[in-house]
């Protein structure tokens, strides 16, 4: 087995200790690879081997720790095939499963999990998901807000409410209070996004709050600003010079003076650095000079003054009226009016979080963010000046080294995290190895913070002892052609004014991929079409995905193929090879697909958006909302219009006709209706009363269930354009209903409900995926799910559409100072920006700029072969004009000014010099006329042939046999795909009862109700019991802890597993029949001390009910066997049965596993005697119980019987209500 050859760079990676490390790793550098051999060798090496499991290693998802794990996992079983008798390389693999290859998520929650008393925290939670906390979020805030309303209204005079009202008063908008919760929800989750959410408040209020003039000009963000000022003033200077460069060489000369004066006045500006120095020269100095007259070409002069009036009027005079327009005395008077407003906004943000985490705690759940907070709080001792806790220098004692992946997306908390604990300020171990490339740091709407890598690349760089700092810069996976026009744009585009990235020679990217040559067709310089809109022909998006449709059908079905080169060598471009690159495709990706498919090429989009506005699901919904209650017009008359009901729009304007109006619901009930009409609809609500019954009885989950198969609706979904995404978005919805009935919850209104609560929290699943590794299709994907992968042939497609700046809009909102609001006057009624709210804005432009350069820079370093950049233009010959009179030179101004990828591109990529990397395509509709024409002829007599078809006639009989008999056939297994592989007895009795109701019609009224399904209807008792939570929610012999939550009250089903508890633990030794209930009193309490039970647990348990039992004769049969020795409690099993046993509708006999747990059996004469604790409400006698659960009992019965080889003689049912027992 041949070895891996290194680069000089990747060795030095591999084999370098003992000091903190940042690698700078470019695409397709092979830093996995490298990092991966590093860990090889570090547990590997001779000198001082490092185990597996104490190397702590962190990447940024799931996905990238599974794929290193397996990375790291068949690197050791290779070097254990080259040394098979290496003790040490089989001790590591053995380690392996128990090594920290972990996302940041993970490993704090295993932080939690090992020293949750370190914060007194509940150790039982769960993590919600995202859906689940959304929901939490708005229904917490709605109560919140209400609480402050009602406290204003009451304490007005109180400054709190004072200033509650100031924020309602000047941030609200509307009627209702929809921004008032946009603004605390956003201003919650930027305190999460720092370590420490308090402080930050507090900064965040202190934004509006100085003494005085002389604090506000200390504040950080007005010397920040005055920095960029400075910047922004550069910026203009050298677009005044490049247009005096222009205005001599080409003309008007004539202008040349006052560009001079332009310049004169510019680099006086520049030399400025205060505040008030800015605002004098700007506020009393400026001036712009007249141009001269000229004859000049007129295009020549509309060229000078539209780039003078670039710097000039939409420059230096627009940064001064918002930045200087102002002394400081009036700013600071606006902020000080503000700040009430702003403190009103932080107190409500901080009564949310407050009532936000209670309702997590009750509700046992963590979210991501607080997962990050509560591990933060164990390493790291914030009240002594963030010092590492005890606990992390035990971790520090622990680790040999921490290797964090994608550094480069790394946030405040998670650095704040990962340096607790390590020594490296120590010149001790663990030491810090991280890997990335900033320049791929295109998570900023996650907290990424890139400006953590650029200042340990800057530190390391220059002061080898604070850490040592390495670049991969060679590429092994493009071709040379690629590499070279991404280095040509970003030597331009990316500097370090603007994301403080240097595209040096360091940053570069150089090949290291060979391309053998071949006699086929291969890729050559990287091209850019681009297209002339028509709208009279077809809309831009699809006049775009119609251009590179032709584009891909030339490389893949041409007579001139594009080869493409793997590891078999070269052969055709495939579509599997193709991807189409958007920033966002949510809202076009319907239309690509459409248009690609129209043009036979196959097309696949996996959206993030669009689940509940798909036809499918929102038809299903509507038909739940009907069967809840059916007086509501609007899903009812989407219902009778859908396959579901199959009325024609004729029957419903018939069934409409009203002159007071439509009302559907009691119109179906007209006699006037025709007959056929009044048999649809009887037929119609037969279905819906049907569905309604059953609502009653059944889970959302078996309904919907129900309702797929026997109205054929699945089927017909399925049979549909797209019918595989369709039904497996309706799989996707049923998915949905399970996991809601897992959260205890029931009801089609509650469920209706929760689905209405995620849109409105706009929460979207995104339609269900069918893709897979082996689909020969074209992928549209956006950029950010691209970054990571590779594709032969990249489009980078919607480049001319503008950039998203709505952050910069409205109220601005800012990480790392907090929100910039305008100031109001309530008053004399107007509002003005301030120019803090300036400031924040054009940061927040300056930080989204960046962002798009490094998703650019992530786009087009997908490609391996080729790379096609498409863009549109309402006037392309006149933008062309425009792009090649632009100078290809950019600074800060440039990149900020730039509306779109390709306004930001084509000045560069029109110049001479751009030749050697691109070749540029125009495309208008007379290049796709021709053949779209053809297409739609064919479409057209397609249509009339089939308009005129004459179905009578049988054209082909063979055919038509065929066809009969597939619409004939009946799948054999239709009942078998509906039985689980494991289900719980309680299930089992639940189905059995729940079709034992169904057949004894067991509803009160047989006539529709006329609101909620659930009035008029009788309820069966199915969940007054604890017979659900038996079996999930037992207590084993660990104290529960002080801090566990206490619930105010509890339901019935709580109060049946506390008495199960205590019969769990009767203390037979000290009771009998004989007992007083003080005896067991006493002892209840010190089993509550214990932490087996809560007061509020406590209060709900009545000694006489176990004293009573004691007097029993079963009672005194179980403290016999107990005090023999022969008394089992709490007994778990399970077992297969045939499923033709417990479904006898199914035909073959295949293994269901059955789960359960036995409350109680014993022992006696040889025998079993199984009892089971019950403490429903019992109507009449005790048969009642026996019937209700004989057959939960007999599966118990089997399991003792297969478990220990002998009969069980009686199964015994003990009631705790009647205080008397049956026999079943």
């Amino acid at each position: 087995m041949g070895e891996m050859k290194w680069t000089k760079d990747q060795q030095k990676v591999i084999d370098l200790r003992d000091s903190n490390i940042l690698v700078s790793a470019a695409a397709g550098s092979g830093k996995t690879a490298v990092l991966v051999e590093r860990i090889i060798q570090e547990v590997t090496q001779d000198e001082h081997p490092i185990d597996i499991d104490r190397l702590l290693v962190v990447t940024f998802t799931k996905a990238a720790a599974a794929e290193m794990r397996q990375r790291v996992g068949r690197a050791m079983e290779n070097a254990l095939t080259d040394r098979p008798g290496d003790k040490r390389l089989q001790r590591q693999l053995s380690l392996l499963h128990n090594a920290q290859i972990t996302t940041i998520d993970s490993f704090c929650q295993n932080i939690i999990r090992n020293y949750f008393h370190v914060i007194d925290l509940d150790p039982v939670f769960r993590v919600a998901d995202d859906t689940e906390i959304k929901i939490m979020k708005q229904e917490v805030l709605e109560e919140v807000l209400e609480e402050c309303y009602e406290r204003a209204a009451n304490a007005p005079e109180e400054q709190e409410n004072i200033d509650y009202i100031a924020m309602a008063d000047m941030l609200s908008t509307g009627r209702d209070d929809s921004a008032i919760e946009a603004l605390v929800l956003s201003m919650y989750d930027m305190a999460q996004s720092a370590p420490w959410p308090s402080d930050w408040l507090d900064q965040a209020e202190g934004l509006y709050l100085y003494e005085n003039v002389d604090s506000l000009r200390e504040a950080p963000w007005l010397h920040e600003m005055e920095q960029f000022a400075g910047d922004m003033i550069r910026g203009y200077l050298a677009q005044a010079c490049r247009t005096l460069r222009v205005c001599e060489t080409e003309g008007p000369v004539e202008y040349s003076s006052a560009i001079r004066s332009d310049i004169e006045q510019l680099e006086a500006y520049a030399q400025e650095t205060t505040f008030e120095g800015y605002a004098d020269k700007l506020c009393n100095y400026l001036n712009k000079a007249r141009l001269a007259s000229s004859k000049a070409d007129k295009e020549l002069r509309e060229n000078i003054q539209g780039m003078r009036k670039s710097y000039m009027d939409n420059g230096i005079m627009q940064l001064r009226d918002k930045y200087f327009g102002q002394t400081l005395e009036e700013l600071w008077g606006q902020l000080h009016h503000m700040a009430p407003a702003m403190r009103g906004l932080v107190q409500t943000t901080r009564r949310f979080t407050q009532a936000f985490a209670a309702r997590k705690r009750d509700d046992g759940v963590l979210d991501f963010d607080d997962m990050e907070h509560f591990a933060l709080e164990i390493l790291v001792d914030h009240e002594h000046d963030d010092a590492p806790s005890e606990v992390a220098k035990e971790l520090q004692e622990y680790y040999q080294e921490i290797m964090i992946d994608e550094y480069q997306d790394s946030s405040y908390i998670q650095e704040a995290l990962l340096s607790s604990i390590s020594r490296a300020d120590q010149g001790m171990r663990p030491y810090l190895f991280m890997v990335g490339d900033v320049k791929q740091s295109i998570y900023r709407f996650r907290q990424a913070r890139p400006e953590l890598f650029n200042s340990k690349y800057e530190a390391y760089g220059c002061d080898p002892e604070m850490g040592q700092r390495i670049d991969l810069h060679q590429n092994f996976r493009s071709r040379e052609m690629v590499l070279a026009s991404a280095n040509f744009l970003f030597d331009k585009v990316m500097q370090k004014c603007l994301g403080g990235i240097v595209y040096d020679e360091a940053a570069s990217l150089v090949p290291g991929a060979a391309f053998p040559e071949n006699e086929h067709r291969t890729a050559g310089k990287s091209e850019v079409l681009l297209i002339q809109e028509n709208k009279s022909f077809l809309d831009r998006d699809s006049m775009e995905i119609s251009v590179i449709g032709e584009k891909i059908r030339q490389m893949v079905q041409g007579g001139d193929p594009l080869y493409v080169y793997d590891d078999d060598g070269y052969r055709p471009v495939c579509y599997r090879d193709i991807v189409i690159l958007l920033r966002s495709p949510s809202r076009v990706s319907d239309k690509y697909i459409e248009v690609l498919s129209s043009m036979g090429i196959p097309a696949y989009c996996e959206t993030k958006t669009g689940y509940f506005s798909s036809m499918e699901v929102e038809l299903i919904l509507d038909f739940l909302r009907v069967l809840d209650n059916p007086r509501q017009d609007i899903p009812l008359a989407a219902v009778l219009r859908s396959v579901l009901g199959g009325f024609t729009d004729n029957e419903l304007a018939e069934i409409g006709v009203d002159k007071e109006g439509i009302n559907y619901y009691d119109a179906l009930m007209r006699d006037s209706l025709s007959d056929a009409t009044k048999k649809k609809v009887s037929d119609f609500w037969d279905m819906i009363t049907k569905y309604r019954e059953r609502a009653g009885v059944l889970p959302v989950y078996d309904l919907l269930q129900q309702i797929y198969r026997e109205t054929g609706y699945y089927n017909i979904m399925a049979a549909m354009p797209a019918g595989e995404k369709r039904a497996a978005n309706l799989d996707l919805l049923l998915q949905r209903a399970l996991e809601y009935a897992g959260k205890g919850n029931h009801g089609i209104f509650s469920f209706v409900r929760y689905i209405e609560s995620m849109k409105k929290s706009e929460i979207d699943f995104g339609e269900a995926s069918l893709t897979n590794e082996g689909m020969n299709a074209v992928r549209i994907m956006s950029i950010h799910k691209s970054k990571g992968l590779e594709f032969p042939v990249v489009f980078l497609a919607g480049t001319a559409r503008q950039f998203n700046q709505v952050d910069a809009r409205g109220v601005v909102k800012d990480n790392d100072y907090g929100m910039g609001i305008d100031y109001i006057n309530l008053e004399d009624r107007y509002k003005m920006k301030t120019i803090l709210k300036n400031y924040l804005a054009d940061r927040s432009v300056a930080g989204s700029m960046a962002e798009e350069i490094r998703v650019l820079y992530v786009a087009l370093t997908r490609a391996k072969e080729l790379l096609i950049i498409t863009g549109t233009s309402k006037e392309l010959e006149k933008d062309l004009a425009k792009w090649q009179a632009q100078p290809p030179e950019y600074g800060l101004v440039d990149l900020i000014g730039a509306k779109s990828f390709l306004a930001m591109l084509m000045p560069l990529i029109t110049d001479v010099s751009a030749q050697p990397y691109f070749a540029i395509e125009t495309w208008d509709s007379s290049r796709l006329t021709t053949q779209a024409a053809e297409e739609m002829a064919e479409d057209i007599l397609s249509y009339e042939d089939l308009k005129h078809w004459d179905s009578s006639v049988c054209y082909d009989e063979e055919i038509r046999d065929e066809i009969c008999a597939e619409e004939a056939y009946v799948y054999p297994y239709e009942a078998e795909q509906n039985v689980p592989v494991k289900i719980s007895v309680t299930e089992l009795k639940r189905l059995e009862l729940q079709a034992r109701q169904m057949e004894e019609d067991v509803w009160v009224d047989s006539e529709l109700p006329e609101v909620g399904a659930a009035e008029g209807i009788r309820m069966p008792d199915l969940t007054q019991t604890g017979e659900n939570e038996e079996e999930t929610n037992k207590i084993n012999d660990i104290p529960r802890p002080r801090f566990l939550a206490e619930k105010e009250q509890l339901s019935g089903a709580q109060r049946g597993t506390v008495y199960h508890l205590v019969f769990e633990h009767l203390p037979y030794g000290l009771l009998d029949e004989h007992s007083d209930a003080s005896v067991l009193e006493r002892w209840l309490q010190s089993f509550a001390s214990k932490g087996y039970l809560t007061p509020q647990e406590l209060a709900v348990i009545r000694a006489d009910d176990f004293i009573a039992f004691l007097r029993t004769g079963i009672g005194r049969r179980m403290r016999a066997a107990a005090l023999a020795g022969k008394l089992q409690r709490e007994q778990q099993f399970m077992m297969g049965f045939d499923a033709d046993k417990l479904y006898p509708e199914v035909t073959y006999g295949d293994m269901v596993l059955v789960q359960g747990i036995i409350d109680a059996w014993f022992w006696e004469d040889d025998e079993i005697v199984l009892v089971d604790y019950k403490t429903d409400h019992v109507r009449n006698d005790l048969r009642e119980l026996a019937d209700k659960y004989r057959i939960q009992l007999e599966y118990y019965a089997e399991a003792l019987e297969r478990v220990t080889g002998h009969t069980v003689r009686e199964k015994i049912i003990y009631s705790v209500r009647k205080r008397d027992f049956i026999r079943v």
